[in-house]
């Protein structure tokens, strides 16, 4: 699962984050696991904006990869540091109907699965 790309093509997709980001079309998954880190580690979902819009290509893991439940998706892998914690983060780019992207923050938590690679560090 782990297919790394050139840089080039992480730069663009960085660049579109940051796009979009500055337009408010990114959200954070409801999900149990990033609920309750978000809750552990004293976070917000604006602290989780914030430091998806520091991601840089150091932080890129892995992707772009197929998402399993919307294979017309690309889901991106990244990881980042937030005190103590090592931060797994999943983003994918969804088109919704009015055809607009919108940022979709599927993981915000710790690593669970051991420490990520980060091929451009």
């Amino acid at each position: 699962m782990s297919n790394s790309c050139d840089t080039e093509t992480i730069e663009a997709f960085l660049k579109l984050r940051t796009d979009l980001l500055a337009v408010g079309r990114c959200i954070l998954v409801e999900r149990q696991k990033n609920t309750d880190f978000l809750v552990s580690a004293g976070l917000t979902e604006t602290h989780v904006n914030e430091e998806i819009g520091k991601l840089t290509l150091a932080n890129y893991s892995s992707g772009p990869e197929v998402e399993h439940q919307a294979p017309y998706d690309e889901v991106w892998i990244f990881g980042c540091d937030i005190d103590t914690h090592k931060v797994y983060v999943k983003v994918v780019v969804r088109k919704i109907p009015d055809n607009r992207p919108l940022l979709k923050v599927l993981s915000f938590h710790e690593e669970e699965l051991g420490p990520l690679r980060f091929p451009f560090r």
